[in-house]
């Protein structure tokens, strides 16, 4: 959580897709978790159009594991 409060100090105020992204790299240990806080982040902020994989997907590049 702290990690997560921290870079959302950071951000650009406003930037949802950035505030879902920090939760999401921060808060998500694994696969698993990801489901849960897609609908955690909709059930708090709403389900705009960068809540979820599919409007992540659209307005936002995909991450890519590091090897």
């Amino acid at each position: 959580m702290h990690a997560f409060l921290s870079a959302v100090d950071v951000l650009r105020p406003g930037m949802r897709a950035d505030v879902y992204l920090a939760g999401r790299l921060t808060l998500c240990g694994d696969r698993d978790d990801l489901e849960r806080y897609d609908l955690v982040f909709a059930a708090c902020f709403g389900a705009g159009e960068s809540a979820g994989r599919q409007g992540v997907s659209a307005s936002v590049p995909r991450l890519r594991r590091r090897r």
